[in-house]
């Protein structure tokens, strides 16, 4: 069981106060996230990635 959604191969990155992108070349996506909350990064990250993923399931 994997803690978060992705494909093998997928690659990010995570500022500090909340920025993030990744890259799941094996969906053909990219999700730029632009956000400044140091307090709430890892709820926010985490939302966007499921929600991200929950849109584009078969």
């Amino acid at each position: 069981l994997v803690p978060t959604p992705g494909s093998p191969g997928m690659f990010h990155w995570s500022g500090m106060a909340g920025t993030t992108f990744w890259v799941d070349p094996a969906e053909q996506l990219g999700v730029v996230w632009m956000m400044q909350g140091i307090g709430q990064r890892n709820h926010y990250r985490a939302l966007l990635r499921d929600m991200v993923y929950a849109a584009i399931a078969d």
